[in-house]
């Protein structure tokens, strides 16, 4: 589903909350994704499966992130997403 709302480089290149995580903390934050978007999906899927609870919905979702970052960070250049960051 995820797929149908962002694009593969914008998963990669973003975070769930734009936050800095604890593990690279002297790192830029990724930019967030869509507030709207993320919610509709945690939405769609709690009425579709319910029992689902939001933070385990957002865990999946993260988890799909990191992934297509894996994958686009394989195919490209490691300064990309700093690149992508510092762009106005």
């Amino acid at each position: 589903m995820m797929s149908a709302l962002f694009t593969r480089e914008e998963m990669a290149m973003s975070s769930l909350t734009g936050k800095a995580t604890n593990a690279f903390k002297n790192h830029e934050a990724k930019p967030q994704l869509d507030v709207k978007k993320v919610s509709a999906i945690c939405s769609y899927i709690n009425k579709e499966h319910g029992g689902l609870e939001a933070k385990e919905v957002l865990s999946i979702m993260r988890s799909k992130l990191n992934n297509e970052a894996k994958l686009y960070f394989k195919k490209k250049p490691h300064n990309d997403i700093q690149t992508f960051i510092q762009m106005p």
